[in-house]
């Protein structure tokens, strides 16, 4: 097998990512096997499609079948549900957009931490001790005093308040293996505390600052950015796919792009966009 890791870790890491793509585990959270699932959800489904328009049979029961998937993953399935508003109600429409890359659970508390930062102009080199108080899945989650690199990074509340004092911001630069290893972050994250309270909400959180000067500043984030009780502007997509782009494909052209996905559902076809989307290789 490959040169990183022996052959005994590289099994355990091949059950995982087999394991993880069967149905998507927390347990494999924060290792790279959990995207792997994501992604590849959405090109299994495309790829079920596909074969189906090639008359690749998949069974005349799938989901309500005594042996099929809702019997199999539950107990007692609500069959109504595969139908009920069908055509008419889009799960997809209750989804919303992640201003940062960390898990939801961690939004409310940087939304607090860069609230707090701007409006009080806090130098984090001066912070004695930052109090977090979220729901118990924050806990649960996030609680990674001593993130490893930048994966870990981005389900560790100690990071997150760490960077986003530190920088004024919580984009994919702020959660890199350079990142975690910055001296005055790797301090501040020694300085967070986390309680878990079940009368918060799990898109909640409080945020107390105690400064070296002896100020107590505070927050309280009712609903995280991003939410359908705070969504992002269209300004904060754009710069969000601007950013992203710079990072994953600097040679596109970010703005031509932006005008053309707000214009998706009138184009005339979509080839030219994809075409703008592809990172061109160097002749």
């Amino acid at each position: 097998m490959g040169s990183h890791g022996d052959g005994a870790e590289q099994m355990k890491w091949a059950l995982g990512n087999a394991a993880n793509q069967a149905s998507g585990l927390v347990e494999t959270l924060p290792d790279m096997a959990k995207n792997l699932a994501v992604g590849n959800s959405a090109r299994a489904g495309l790829l079920a499609a596909l074969l189906a328009q090639e008359n690749f049979t998949g069974g005349e029961h799938p989901l309500e079948g005594q042996f099929g998937f809702c019997h199999v993953m539950g107990q007692v399935p609500d069959l109504n549900c595969l139908t009920h508003q069908l055509g008419e109600s889009w799960e997809l429409a209750a989804n919303a957009y992640k201003p940062y890359p960390t898990g939801v659970v961690l939004h409310p508390v940087i939304d607090a931490c860069l609230q707090l930062r701007a409006e009080h102009a806090v130098d984090a080199s001066l912070i004695e001790h930052i109090a977090v108080r979220g729901n118990p899945l924050l806990g649960e989650r996030a609680d990674r005093p001593a993130p490893r690199n930048g994966r870990d990074a981005s389900l560790s509340v100690q990071h997150c308040c760490a960077i986003a004092f530190c920088e004024g911001a919580a984009g994919l630069r702020q959660f890199t293996d350079a990142a975690v290893g910055r001296a005055d972050a790797a301090a501040l994250r020694q300085r967070v505390s986390l309680m878990r309270d079940v009368g918060v909400g799990v898109e909640e959180a409080f945020v107390e600052v105690r400064m070296q000067s002896g100020a107590v500043l505070t927050k309280h984030v009712p609903h995280l950015r991003g939410s359908l009780q705070c969504p992002m502007s269209d300004a904060e997509l754009e710069a969000k796919f601007t950013d992203q782009a710079g990072l994953a494909a600097p040679g596109i052209d970010a703005q031509r792009c932006i005008d053309q996905l707000w214009q998706l559902e009138s184009l005339p076809a979509v080839a030219p966009l994809i075409d703008l989307l592809t990172l061109k290789k160097a002749a």
